[in-house]
């Protein structure tokens, strides 16, 4: 999905659409047509197609995969992880998150899991 600028729609750019207040204002004006209008001139009508989904944009899949990691996630992000630490680098989840098609925040819970199992030493400075 892109966004008014043409770059990728993300989700931090959606937290930032005021939804409650448009849902406030919305439901409020509804309810003064609702209070103003008389029984004869409500029509039902089916919905649109775009109500439908037909017209609906495609949205982005997201990167990392829902849950917990499965099979091969914990000791493949180990794997890399000693691989850039070996090399010098730093900050390593970049790479590991790019090499692995997942999300950099998704790489770190990988990596506190093998952690919390031992398969990876404790982070030092």
């Amino acid at each position: 999905m892109r966004g008014a600028d043409g770059g990728e729609l993300r989700s931090s750019d959606l937290r930032k659409i005021p939804v409650a207040a448009f849902v406030r204002r919305s439901a409020m004006h509804i309810a003064m047509d609702i209070a103003n209008m008389d029984a004869s001139s409500v029509a039902l009508e089916p919905p649109t197609k775009s109500l439908q989904g037909e017209d609906l944009p495609e949205v982005a899949r997201r990167r990392g995969p829902l849950g917990r990691p499965r099979g091969e996630s914990v000791p493949r992000a180990v794997e890399l992880y000693r691989r850039e630490i070996a090399k010098g680098n730093r900050r390593p989840r970049k790479v590991i998150a790019d090499e692995m098609g997942y999300g950099v925040d998704y790489v770190g819970q990988l990596l506190f899991r093998a952690r919390r199992r031992g398969l990876l030493e404790p982070w030092q400075r």
